[in-house]
Formats: C-alpha cells, sequence, structure tokens
C-alpha cells in the first residue's frame, strides 16, 4: 500500500509541482512560492494514510496553495 501512494505522490508531484509553483508565485512572488508548494506536498505526504487521490486532487492542492499564501 505504502508502495502505491508513493507511486502516486510522485506522479501527483510530476504532474502539479509546475503549475502550482506558477500560481503561487503569482500569489506571494517568487521568493516564497516555492516553500509553498514544498509545504503542500510535504502536508500530502504526511496524510498519506488519510487523503483520498481522486477527481478532486487538483482543487484540493491549488486550495491548500492559496490557503498556505494568504498565511504568509
Amino acid at each position: 500500500m505504502a508502495e502505491e501512494f508513493e507511486k502516486t505522490y510522485k506522479a501527483l508531484f510530476r504532474r502539479y509541482y509546475a503549475g502550482l509553483l506558477f500560481y503561487a508565485a503569482r500569489l506571494v512572488g517568487e521568493d516564497d512560492a516555492e516553500d509553498i508548494v514544498q509545504d503542500v506536498f510535504v502536508e500530502v505526504w504526511r496524510r498519506k494514510d488519510t487523503v483520498e487521490v481522486g477527481e478532486q486532487i487538483q482543487a484540493f492542492l491549488y486550495r491548500s496553495v492559496y490557503t498556505k499564501a494568504s498565511i504568509c
């Protein structure tokens, strides 16, 4: 199960990282954008036992970036 999530996680990272980075940079600037996106992916990894990767994962990732950017 953990091995399966690791593959899914890597695929999510490859698919969404660049777009999330661009989005975060527009919200907070380039200096903080990478930290925000990495924090979001770390949080997904921490919650790997409860997070469901499905149709709504893209919206979840972008909303998470928005929320973290609002805190900065």
